[in-house]
């Protein structure tokens, strides 16, 4: 069971810290892109 809550724990912690860097990156393209279009 400890295992399993392991791997759980540490599948939740990936995909939080994935979705973090989704979301930075969907701030920073549409900046970039505004400032090249400028």
């Amino acid at each position: 069971m400890n295992s399993v809550t392991y791997n759980f724990k540490t599948s939740s912690v990936i995909a939080v810290v994935l979705y973090v860097l989704i979301m930075v990156l969907a701030e920073i393209m549409p900046m970039n892109k505004n400032a090249s279009q400028h």
